[in-house]
Protein backbone atom coordinates (compact mmCIF):
# COMPACT_ATOMS: atom_id res chain seq x y z
CA UNK A 1 0.00 0.00 0.00
CA UNK A 2 3.14 2.59 1.10
CA UNK A 3 4.39 1.89 -2.40
CA UNK A 4 1.19 2.29 -4.72
CA UNK A 5 0.21 5.74 -2.53
CA UNK A 6 4.34 6.99 -3.12
CA UNK A 7 3.81 6.31 -6.56
CA UNK A 8 0.39 8.01 -7.21
CA UNK A 9 1.98 10.71 -5.23
CA UNK A 10 4.98 10.73 -7.69
CA UNK A 11 2.57 11.13 -10.51
CA UNK A 12 0.36 13.62 -9.33
CA UNK A 13 3.55 15.96 -8.64
CA UNK A 14 4.40 14.97 -12.41
CA UNK A 15 1.10 15.32 -13.85
CA UNK A 16 0.77 19.17 -11.67
CA UNK A 17 4.50 20.31 -12.61
CA UNK A 18 4.17 19.09 -16.40
CA UNK A 19 1.02 21.14 -16.71
CA UNK A 20 2.55 24.15 -15.32
CA UNK A 21 3.40 26.47 -18.46
CA UNK A 22 6.77 27.67 -18.95
CA UNK A 23 6.72 31.51 -17.96
CA UNK A 24 10.05 32.66 -18.89
CA UNK A 25 13.40 32.40 -21.01
CA UNK A 26 16.83 33.60 -19.55
CA UNK A 27 19.25 35.43 -21.73
CA UNK A 28 21.89 37.12 -20.07
CA UNK A 29 20.71 37.62 -16.49
CA UNK A 30 17.18 38.17 -17.71
CA UNK A 31 14.00 36.76 -17.94
CA UNK A 32 11.61 37.06 -21.36
CA UNK A 33 8.12 36.34 -21.05
CA UNK A 34 7.04 33.25 -23.68
CA UNK A 35 4.18 35.66 -24.08
CA UNK A 36 3.87 39.44 -24.19
CA UNK A 37 1.27 42.52 -26.10
CA UNK A 38 2.00 43.77 -29.55
CA UNK A 39 -0.23 46.68 -30.54
CA UNK A 40 -3.03 44.63 -28.61
CA UNK A 41 -2.28 41.33 -29.78
CA UNK A 42 -0.59 38.33 -28.27
CA UNK A 43 2.86 37.77 -29.70
CA UNK A 44 4.92 34.21 -29.04
CA UNK A 45 8.55 34.38 -28.35
CA UNK A 46 10.96 32.54 -30.93
CA UNK A 47 13.99 32.55 -29.19
CA UNK A 48 16.17 34.77 -27.11
CA UNK A 49 20.05 34.99 -27.22
CA UNK A 50 22.95 37.07 -26.17
CA UNK A 51 24.98 40.03 -27.93
CA UNK A 52 28.68 39.58 -27.14
CA UNK A 53 31.37 42.07 -27.75
CA UNK A 54 35.47 40.88 -26.89
CA UNK A 55 33.75 38.50 -24.75
CA UNK A 56 31.73 40.90 -22.42
CA UNK A 57 27.97 40.34 -22.36
CA UNK A 58 26.28 43.43 -23.51
CA UNK A 59 22.76 42.65 -23.61
CA UNK A 60 20.04 39.69 -23.93
CA UNK A 61 17.43 39.55 -26.32
CA UNK A 62 14.38 38.30 -26.77
CA UNK A 63 12.32 38.27 -30.29
CA UNK A 64 8.27 37.73 -30.54
CA UNK A 65 6.23 37.58 -33.52
CA UNK A 66 2.74 36.65 -33.88
CA UNK A 67 3.23 33.60 -36.06
CA UNK A 68 6.85 32.42 -34.31
CA UNK A 69 8.88 30.92 -36.59
CA UNK A 70 12.61 30.36 -36.47
CA UNK A 71 13.83 31.55 -40.11
CA UNK A 72 15.69 34.52 -40.63
CA UNK A 73 13.88 35.95 -44.25
CA UNK A 74 10.57 35.29 -42.44
CA UNK A 75 11.04 37.19 -39.42
CA UNK A 76 12.77 39.96 -41.28
CA UNK A 77 9.35 40.25 -43.32
CA UNK A 78 6.62 39.53 -41.71
CA UNK A 79 4.00 42.04 -41.65
CA UNK A 80 2.44 41.42 -38.53
CA UNK A 81 2.71 42.72 -35.03
CA UNK A 82 6.34 41.69 -33.87
CA UNK A 83 8.87 42.91 -31.48
CA UNK A 84 12.78 42.87 -31.16
CA UNK A 85 13.29 42.86 -27.13
CA UNK A 86 17.06 44.03 -26.04
CA UNK A 87 17.69 44.12 -22.20
CA UNK A 88 21.21 45.79 -21.59
CA UNK A 89 23.16 43.54 -19.38
CA UNK A 90 25.70 46.76 -19.10
CA UNK A 91 26.33 50.26 -19.58
CA UNK A 92 27.61 50.82 -23.21
CA UNK A 93 28.10 54.48 -25.07
CA UNK A 94 25.37 55.80 -27.23
CA UNK A 95 28.15 55.88 -30.45
CA UNK A 96 28.49 52.36 -29.84
CA UNK A 97 24.68 51.32 -30.35
CA UNK A 98 25.05 53.85 -32.94
CA UNK A 99 27.52 52.65 -34.95
CA UNK A 100 26.08 48.94 -34.91
CA UNK A 101 23.47 50.02 -36.23
CA UNK A 102 24.94 52.14 -38.96
CA UNK A 103 27.01 49.31 -39.77
CA UNK A 104 24.65 46.80 -40.08
CA UNK A 105 21.47 48.90 -41.84
CA UNK A 106 24.04 49.53 -44.50
CA UNK A 107 25.51 45.73 -44.76
CA UNK A 108 21.73 44.85 -45.25
CA UNK A 109 19.97 46.86 -47.05
CA UNK A 110 20.39 47.78 -50.72
CA UNK A 111 21.35 51.24 -51.55
CA UNK A 112 18.05 52.51 -53.60
CA UNK A 113 16.16 51.34 -50.48
CA UNK A 114 18.40 53.01 -47.78
CA UNK A 115 18.86 56.72 -49.10
CA UNK A 116 14.34 57.38 -47.79
CA UNK A 117 14.94 55.82 -44.81
CA UNK A 118 17.70 57.59 -43.48
CA UNK A 119 16.23 60.39 -42.01
CA UNK A 120 14.35 57.93 -40.06
CA UNK A 121 16.97 55.98 -39.02
CA UNK A 122 19.20 59.32 -37.68
CA UNK A 123 15.76 59.73 -35.43
CA UNK A 124 15.99 56.25 -34.52
CA UNK A 125 19.48 56.84 -33.37
CA UNK A 126 19.07 60.40 -31.85
CA UNK A 127 16.97 58.99 -29.62
CA UNK A 128 19.14 56.53 -27.63
CA UNK A 129 20.74 58.57 -23.91
CA UNK A 130 24.52 58.32 -23.43
CA UNK A 131 25.40 56.22 -21.87
CA UNK A 132 22.63 53.33 -22.82
CA UNK A 133 22.33 52.52 -19.08
CA UNK A 134 22.47 48.52 -17.45
CA UNK A 135 19.04 47.14 -16.97
CA UNK A 136 17.83 49.32 -19.36
CA UNK A 137 14.81 47.64 -21.95
CA UNK A 138 15.07 48.61 -25.87
CA UNK A 139 12.01 47.27 -27.60
CA UNK A 140 11.81 47.57 -31.86
CA UNK A 141 8.21 47.17 -31.71
CA UNK A 142 6.08 46.84 -34.97
CA UNK A 143 2.75 46.97 -35.89
CA UNK A 144 1.15 46.89 -39.27
CA UNK A 145 -1.03 50.06 -38.72
CA UNK A 146 1.31 51.85 -36.87
CA UNK A 147 4.64 51.19 -38.22
CA UNK A 148 7.92 50.66 -36.01
CA UNK A 149 7.83 52.42 -32.76
CA UNK A 150 11.62 52.57 -30.64
CA UNK A 151 10.65 51.99 -27.12
CA UNK A 152 13.50 52.60 -24.23
CA UNK A 153 12.13 51.85 -21.20
CA UNK A 154 8.50 52.10 -20.88
CA UNK A 155 8.71 55.29 -23.40
CA UNK A 156 7.64 55.59 -26.45
CA UNK A 157 10.35 57.19 -27.95
CA UNK A 158 10.40 57.52 -32.61
CA UNK A 159 7.47 55.65 -34.88
CA UNK A 160 8.34 55.61 -37.93
CA UNK A 161 5.34 54.50 -40.41
CA UNK A 162 5.48 51.73 -43.27
CA UNK A 163 7.21 47.95 -43.71
CA UNK A 164 10.55 48.99 -45.35
CA UNK A 165 11.75 50.74 -42.58
CA UNK A 166 10.67 47.62 -40.31
CA UNK A 167 12.22 44.86 -42.84
CA UNK A 168 15.63 47.61 -42.48
CA UNK A 169 15.71 47.08 -38.71
CA UNK A 170 15.22 43.03 -38.31
CA UNK A 171 17.64 42.85 -40.90
CA UNK A 172 20.15 44.22 -38.39
CA UNK A 173 19.95 40.93 -36.62
CA UNK A 174 18.25 38.73 -39.07
CA UNK A 175 20.08 39.85 -42.61
CA UNK A 176 23.08 38.66 -44.50
CA UNK A 177 24.82 39.86 -42.57
CA UNK A 178 23.78 40.32 -38.80
CA UNK A 179 25.02 42.68 -35.74
CA UNK A 180 26.52 39.41 -33.94
CA UNK A 181 25.83 35.97 -36.09
CA UNK A 182 26.48 34.03 -33.25
CA UNK A 183 23.40 36.04 -31.35
CA UNK A 184 20.70 35.56 -34.33
CA UNK A 185 22.10 31.68 -34.46
CA UNK A 186 21.45 31.24 -30.78
CA UNK A 187 17.99 32.84 -31.24
CA UNK A 188 17.09 30.45 -33.96
CA UNK A 189 18.41 27.70 -32.30
CA UNK A 190 21.00 26.73 -34.99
Amino acid sequence: MLKSNRFLGFVICAALLSAVPAHAKEAAGYDFPEQTQVAGQQVSLVGTGVRTKWMLTIYGMGVYTKTPKKQAAWLVSADEPKMLWLHMARSIAAEKMRDTIDQTFTRNTPAAERAPMMEDLEKIKAAFPDPIGKGLDIRFIYSPEKGTTLRLGNVDKVTVPGSAFMRAIWRIWFGHSPADSGLTEEILGK
